[in-house]
């Protein structure tokens, strides 16, 4: 036999369980653990483990409070715009003039080098257009060569009627340049061959040659 406190001469409750003994800090019932711990929970404890989980915290449940970057660090790890100055130093060397063969990209980006060659470009610089405000260097010359023979006439499909000045095209449409020199036969009445001034990404840079077939431009 052992001994009883009393407290107002009533017994102090003997815990029923063990469990109740050893964790005082457990819930009153399994429905307040149920609604603190969940389903899983309240089953493991009541089966012995005598582990009471530990209730998981709202911010566990928001991944973007766990050190996400901020906006402004996002932004800092963004890289820059090209500058017009780094574009110009991506542009190829065989573009004739080159310090103005860049356009802007986009905001982000910032400035690039023109695709392509530099031909049309060339030849638009020469004749002092055409211009526009759209698929131009930075001067405002068009660069593409479909755009600058649509501002021209066609004088012929083949070299015949070419004049100094003219534009030549090369078949297909994928080449122009300037005819400097008209090359004839048969007393002065059929045209053999061109000297066309070019820019050519092939040879380098601005040379001239000679060019038997083509079509011819004016205007």
């Amino acid at each position: 036999m052992w001994a009883r406190d009393t407290v107002g001469g009533r017994p102090p409750r003997t815990p029923t369980r063990p469990e109740e003994a050893e964790s005082p800090a457990a819930p009153r019932s399994l429905l307040a653990l149920q609604a603190t711990a969940g389903n899983k929970a309240t089953v493991s404890w009541v089966q012995g483990t005598r582990a009471f989980p530990a209730v998981q915290r709202d911010e566990l449940e928001h991944p973007e409070d766990a050190g996400e970057p901020s906006e402004a660090e996002e932004l800092q790890d963004r890289p820059r715009p090209r500058t017009r100055e780094q574009a110009r130093e991506m542009v190829d060397a065989h573009v004739v003039p080159r310090s103005c063969f860049i356009e802007l990209e986009n905001s982000r980006a910032g400035w690039r080098a023109i695709p392509g060659t530099g031909c049309a470009h060339w030849v638009a610089h020469q004749r002092g257009g055409p211009t526009g405000t759209s698929r131009v260097c930075e001067l405002g010359f068009k660069y593409r060569v479909t755009e600058l023979l649509a501002s021209l006439t066609q004088r012929s499909a083949d070299l015949q009627g070419a004049r100094v000045g003219d534009v030549w095209s090369a078949n297909g449409s994928s080449h122009v340049g300037i005819v400097r020199a008209v090359n004839l036969e048969d007393g002065g009445t059929r045209v053999v061959s061109v000297s066309v001034e070019n820019d050519s990404s092939a040879s380098g840079g601005v040379v001239t040659q000679t060019k038997t077939d083509g079509s011819i431009y004016g205007g």
